[in-house]
C-alpha cells in the first residue's frame, strides 16, 4: 500500500515538474509577416511562440533545448534556412520542422526528405497555407504530449 503511494507521489511530482517547464515553437524567417501570420493562428495551442530573424539567434534557441517545434523560413539573414537545417538535425534530430519556402526546387525537396521535414509550406503566405501550418502544428504537438505521456 504504502509502495503503491509512494508510485503515485512520483509521478505526480515528474508531470507537476514537467508541466512547469514552458515549451515553444520557433518561427525562423527574415520576413516578420511570416511571424505576424503563423502566430496569429498558433496562439491557442498555449505554446511560447518565439521569433527568430538570424541563423544564431535560431541555434542558441534549439541549444536552449525548450523547442518542440520549428517553423523554418529558407529565407533567414545572413544564411539560407536550408542551410542551416542540417545542422539542426544533427543538434536535435528528433525536432519536428515546418519548412517554409517559394521555390520548391529538387534540391530543396530532397534536403527537406532527408532532413526529415514534417511539411513543406508554399509562399506566398495565404490564409489557407497558414491554416494547414497550424493543422500540421497541432498534429506534431499532440503527438509529442502522448508520447511524453508514454514515457511517464
Amino acid at each position: 500500500m504504502i509502495e503503491i503511494e509512494n508510485q503515485k507521489r512520483n509521478r505526480f511530482n515528474q508531470e507537476s515538474r514537467h508541466s512547469m517547464i514552458q515549451k515553444s515553437i520557433l518561427i525562423a524567417s527574415y520576413d516578420p509577416n511570416i511571424y505576424d501570420t503563423v502566430s496569429r493562428n498558433l496562439q491557442e495551442l498555449d505554446y511560447d511562440i518565439r521569433f527568430a530573424q538570424r541563423g544564431v539567434k535560431v541555434l542558441n534557441e534549439i541549444l536552449d533545448g525548450n523547442v518542440e517545434l520549428l517553423i523554418l523560413d529558407v529565407e533567414l539573414a545572413g544564411m539560407m534556412g536550408i542551410e542551416l537545417l542540417p545542422v539542426i538535425k544533427k543538434i536535435r534530430p528528433r525536432l519536428s520542422v515546418i519548412l517554409i519556402t517559394d521555390d520548391l526546387n529538387r534540391r530543396i525537396r530532397q534536403i527537406a526528405a532527408e532532413e526529415g521535414v514534417v511539411y513543406q509550406a508554399q509562399k506566398p503566405m495565404t490564409p489557407q497555407e497558414s491554416n494547414s501550418i497550424t493543422r500540421v502544428a497541432e498534429k506534431v504537438i499532440d503527438r509529442l504530449y502522448e508520447l511524453q505521456h508514454i514515457a511517464v
